[in-house]
């Protein structure tokens, strides 16, 4: 099998495990307080922190993608680092 062969495949398969690592990694990073706790708090829990993580997003998006917002804020953040930059 050739490199070229091979170069379409790991998009879909990245793609298609990452479905499967984020609910492990999360199963694992709880796995010592699981047997203290419901799982229910747990799924409420990751829940409530994907919610506001795809907020946090989206929030983040619309601000680079919004020329006014980009335009009013260009030049307050120039000025901030140019300051802070210079001492």
């Amino acid at each position: 099998m050739s490199s070229s062969d091979y170069a379409g495949r790991p998009d879909w398969l990245w793609r298609s495990s990452c479905i499967f690592i984020t609910p492990m990694a999360i199963l694992l990073a709880e796995a010592a307080s699981l047997t203290h706790g419901s799982p229910t708090m747990l799924i409420q829990a990751r829940f409530y922190d994907t919610l506001l993580g795809c907020l946090i997003g989206l929030a983040g998006g619309v601000c680079l993608h919004n020329s006014r917002f980009r335009a009013a804020v260009d030049g307050k953040l120039r000025r901030l680092l140019s300051q802070r930059l210079m001492t």
